[in-house]
């Protein structure tokens, strides 16, 4: 009954809610001994952090596939904590922070109008650089994700036209 991800399928009864908080160590605030019991039964608990004096509110589903009975302000501790320790050099996926970011630019001539040194960087920060096309003096104003998607930074009108012209050789 850990909180490890699994594919193994649960029957949230109250009997697995009792087992659940006895493995894990969680302390329900509430009795639900005369409530139907279910998967998305919210119930409210100490958060597991020793000293914390927040409570939690979640479902039981949510506790046992998304981490654990933590209240909001460590749920986001933990979640950082496990971003910054996940292996990403084993994986295919990208991490889109500053670090990443400024070598993107650099690797691909991407000429930046704002100064992004001080701004927190995620896939959805929205980028204003120079566009691509020679002489086009437009701005090209997409998120990190799609620059990095498409290889490219062009202005909206020579997305445009690039796009016209690739259909027209695939006819």
């Amino acid at each position: 009954m850990s909180l490890k991800k699994t594919t193994i399928r649960h029957r949230y009864n109250y009997d697995f809610l009792q087992d659940l908080c006895k493995e894990n160590g969680i302390e329900l605030l509430k009795d639900y001994s005369l409530e139907k019991v279910n998967r998305e039964l919210r119930i409210k608990a100490k958060c597991l952090i020793i000293g914390c004096v927040n409570n939690v509110e979640k479902t039981i589903r949510n506790i046992v596939k998304n981490g654990g009975c933590y209240c909001k302000t460590h749920t986001k501790e933990n979640k950082y904590e496990k971003s910054k320790n996940s292996d990403w050099n084993n994986t295919n996926r990208i991490r889109y922070n500053t670090k990443y970011f400024i070598n993107y630019c650099k690797e691909n001539n991407i000429i930046l109008l704002k100064d992004y040194s001080d701004v927190k960087i995620n896939r959805e920060t929205i980028i204003e650089a120079k566009c691509f096309t020679i002489d086009c003096m437009n701005i090209c104003s997409k998120t990190l994700r799609n620059i990095v998607h498409s290889s490219s930074c062009y202005c909206y009108n020579c997305t445009v036209v690039l796009g016209k012209e690739k259909r027209k050789k695939h006819l």
